[in-house]
């Protein structure tokens, strides 16, 4: 029996990059004893995190994919709303522990993610051209102040995604972020503008699930981000779950340009499935170029391991 996955081609693409990382073994302490911590070491900008890839979301079946609406995807859970949140001046006064389900929130306020919490309430933007925002000790940060956010919530997995890999995405988080998945550390990263991915699968339980997310508004990288523009800081864009089978597309390319006539156009789609393996059994991707609601051409092939 084969596989086939149907590649419903929505012409709106964006471009991720890769970050290297050199990874270290850090523990499900709160990074209070590494010297230096993940933040202030140039040599580490992401922990657990996936790999970058072109932006899609996965569809059950195509009529949910002809809605072009993430939201309206049965293999993603929204992560947006209100959040329970603290803001500390600086790493020193950060509430440590505060990713242990028993910590004491009830005196926390709440925040709308995505939102810059400059924009909620919460400290203030600053808006500098040439100079840095905060004192220029590469790659450390001020101790003095350097705000951090801490970030609550739960969320229960829907029912239909049992056995089903469970990813949570973060569209963006100025300036770095650690998070946390029923008190277990999940993983870190920097790059705030770019999204950032974790298998969060070993850490679910049936049920409700907690989840926690610790943000500076600078880290090493930021000595890097430096340009014209507002500084703000917090969960900045969509932050969800998507559920995907132990075999799906992982990655794809698409190039289309024109012949040496410059008359007819060449189209062709590069695939990197999961999962494959060298002895799966044979796996079929269909793809589908549309123009609105109209079929143009359509395209099947059968994958062996490796991309294709």
């Amino acid at each position: 029996m084969k596989n086939t996955f149907q590649f419903l081609l929505v012409i709106m693409f964006s471009v991720a990059i890769v970050s290297c990382s050199k990874y270290k073994d850090y523990t499900n302490v709160p990074f209070v004893d590494e010297s230096p911590a993940p933040w202030q070491d140039q040599a580490v900008n992401q922990i657990n995190k996936l790999p970058a890839h072109a932006h899609f979301i996965p569809f059950a079946n195509v009529e949910q994919a002809q809605t072009d609406e993430k939201w309206q995807s049965s293999l993603v859970l929204s992560l947006n709303g209100m959040w329970k949140f603290n803001l500390a001046q600086n790493p020193s006064e950060r509430p440590y522990w505060f990713f242990k389900d028993d910590f004491d929130t009830r005196n926390w306020k709440e925040i709308k993610v995505p939102a810059n919490w400059e924009l909620e309430g919460y400290d203030y933007p600053i808006y500098v051209n040439v100079k840095y925002p905060h004192a220029a000790t590469p790659p450390l940060i001020q101790e003095n102040y350097n705000p951090v956010g801490s970030y609550k919530r739960t969320f229960t997995i829907p029912e239909n995604w049992n056995g089903k890999e469970i990813i949570i995405h973060f569209g963006a988080a100025s300036s770095m972020l650690n998070v946390w998945i029923n008190e277990q550390f999940a993983g870190y990263s920097e790059d705030s503008k770019t999204p950032a991915e974790f298998n969060i699968t070993k850490f679910i339980k049936p049920g409700e699930n907690s989840l926690a997310v610790e943000i500076f508004r600078w880290c090493d990288g930021s000595y890097l981000e430096d340009q014209d523009f507002w500084r703000m800081s917090g969960i900045t864009r969509d932050a969800y779950l998507v559920a995907r089978g132990e075999q799906h597309i992982q990655d794809f390319r698409v190039s289309s340009g024109l012949d040496e006539t410059y008359t007819n156009g060449i189209f062709s789609v590069n695939i990197d499935v999961l999962n494959l393996g060298e002895n799966a059994a044979s796996t079929v991707v269909e793809a589908v170029l549309s123009d609105g609601g109209t079929a143009v051409e359509t395209f099947s092939k059968e994958l062996t391991a490796g991309k294709n």
